[in-house]
């Protein structure tokens, strides 16, 4: 059994959009709709948006996550080639950026 295909990223947390009965952070990337996250008529919105980066980040953060497993299982627990260097501090990189998003920063 293969593992289901997600939508690719990037996702986008979309202001959010009048609706019946309030506004809901939404998330989407520039062709299609993801999920609807949060109400946002909520005395209290910090919980809601942090999830709501956190789930939009979840391609990214997957991502990264694949890249350094990638990189940490080619030799093992030796030492780094010199190729290898550039390719780890790149999945670094990504997963900085990810994490980043996750938190509600820049992407």
């Amino acid at each position: 059994m293969s593992p289901a295909q997600h939508t690719k990223g990037p996702w986008l947390v979309v202001p959010p959009l009048k609706n019946t009965g309030g506004s809901v952070a939404t998330i989407a990337t520039d062709r299609v709709f993801i999920a609807h996250v949060a109400d946002l008529n909520l005395a209290d919105t910090t919980e809601e948006d942090a999830n709501t980066h956190l789930i939009a980040a979840a391609p990214e953060l997957l991502a990264a996550l694949e890249m350094i497993l990638a990189e940490s299982d080619h030799d093992g627990y030796g030492a780094r080639t010199d190729a290898q260097i550039p390719r780890l501090r790149a999945a670094l990189g990504t997963a900085r950026a990810a994490i980043a998003k996750a938190k509600g920063g820049a992407a």
